[in-house]
C-alpha cells in the first residue's frame, strides 16, 4: 500500500507544537514518508495520505496539497486537537485546499477518515479509529531517575506547575485556580496572555522541548485542568497527563476532568483539589507522585498506541484492497 503523511507544521527539535510530534511517531510507526513541504504536490498515486492536523496558518504550501488529496484513495485526517478540523466536504470554499475536500465529495471518493483522540469522531466512517495521541508522550523515568529526582525536589521551595495553552473554555477555570492563590504556582505557556496572572503566579515561557523533561523535575505537583467541552465529550487524557506522569509530578485534578479521566481508566477521585486545597496537596506531593506512578506507571503507553495504529492501518489496507 502506497501511503504518505503531511504535516501542515514541520517537525523542530525544540518545536511546542504536539501534532509535529504526532506526524513523526505516525510516519516512523508505519514507515511512511513525511512530507511538510511543496513536494506534496507529487504524491498523486498514493492509497493513502494522512493529513497530520495543525495550523493551517503557519503552512506555506497549502495549495500544493490539493492534487494529493483529490487523487488519494483514502484520506485520513490524523486529530489530536478537536479544535482542528478538516474542510467540509459540502461547501462553497474556492480556495485550492478546501475546494479539493468537495471536488473527492463530488467524485465519489471515500469520505475523510479521523484517526483521532475523539471517540465521537472516530465512527463516522468504517475506518475510522480511536487513536489516542497523546498517550504517546509518556517518557517515564526508570526508578533510579524516580528517586534521584525527588532527592533534588525535597531540596526545592515547593510549587505547583501549570503549562499549556490559553484556549477557549478554560479561562474560567485558570482564574478559579490562579486569582489569589495561597500555594506558590508557576505557569508555562507559550499564549501571551497568560501574562494577565502575572503577581498571581510566575508566569514563564513554554520549556524548551530539549530541555522539558528537566525543567519538569523542577517542580514537586502538577496541577491538570481541562476546558469545558473536553467535560462533555470524550477528548482523551491530555498529553500533559502522560507527562506528568512520565516525570514523576504528583498530580492533582480539577473536579470536573474526573468523570471523563474515569471513561479513559484513570480514577483521580483520590487526587482531586480545590484551589484553598492546593497547599495541602503540595505537602503530600511525593506520596501522590508515588501513588500514581504505582498506579498508572506500568504500562507503556507509546508501544501500545503503535501497535493500534498498526493495526488500524491493516484494516484501512483491507477496505482499500475489497474496493470499499
Amino acid at each position: 500500500m502506497k501511503s504518505s503523511a503531511f504535516s501542515f507544521n514541520a517537525p523542530t527539535p525544540d518545536g511546542s507544537l504536539a501534532n509535529a510530534r504526532t506526524a513523526t511517531f505516525l510516519s516512523e510507526t508505519l514507515d511512511v514518508p513525511l512530507i511538510c513541504d511543496a513536494s506534496i504536490k507529487e504524491h498523486t498515486d498514493l492509497d493513502v495520505l494522512f493529513l497530520v492536523a495543525g495550523v493551517f496558518l503557519y503552512c506555506r504550501c497549502l495549495e500544493d496539497i490539493a492534487p494529493a488529496i483529490i487523487n488519494a484513495k483514502h484520506v485520513v485526517w490524523v486529530q489530536n486537537d478537536y479544535t482542528i478540523m478538516p474542510p467540509k466536504a459540502i461547501g462553497d470554499a474556492e480556495s485550492p485546499f478546501r475546494k479539493a475536500f468537495r471536488i473527492r465529495h463530488m467524485e465519489g471518493r471515500p469520505p475523510t477518515d479521523f484517526w483521532t483522540t475523539m471517540r465521537e469522531y472516530a465512527g463516522l466512517t468504517p475506518t475510522g479509529a480511536y487513536l489516542n495521541w497523546n498517550s504517546m508522550a509518556y517518557d517515564p523515568m526508570d526508578d533510579k531517575e524516580f528517586e534521584e529526582s525527588w532527592e533534588r525536589r525535597r531540596k526545592l521551595e515547593p510549587s505547583v506547575l501549570y503549562f499549556g495553552a490559553d484556549r477557549t473554555g478554560r479561562q474560567e477555570y485558570f482564574d478559579r485556580y490562579f486569582i489569589d492563590q495561597e500555594a506558590s504556582m508557576t505557569i508555562s505557556s507559550f499564549s501571551k496572555s497568560m501574562t494577565r496572572y502575572n503577581g498571581c503566579a510566575d508566569v514563564i515561557r513554554m520549556f524548551p522541548r530539549s530541555v522539558f523533561n528537566e525543567c519538569m523535575r523542577e517542580f514537586q505537583l502538577g496541577l491538570y485542568l481541562e476546558d469545558k467541552k473536553s467535560h462533555k465529550i470524550f477528548t482523551s487524557p491530555a498529553t500533559r497527563f502522560y507527562e506528568m506522569l512520565g516525570n514523576g509530578l504528583g498530580m492533582a485534578f480539577q473536579p470536573e476532568s474526573a468523570p471523563m479521566l474515569l471513561n479513559a481508566g484513570f480514577d483521580v477521585g483520590p487526587y482531586i483539589a480545590l484551589p484553598d486545597q492546593l497547599n495541602r496537596a503540595l505537602g503530600r506531593a511525593e506520596e501522590t507522585a508515588r501513588e500514581q506512578r504505582a498506579l498508572w506507571g506500568g504500562t507503556n503507553y507509546p508501544e501500545r498506541l503503535k501497535m493500534a495504529v498498526r493495526n488500524e492501518y491493516i484494516r484501512l489496507q483491507e477496505a482499500i484492497d475489497a474496493g470499499k
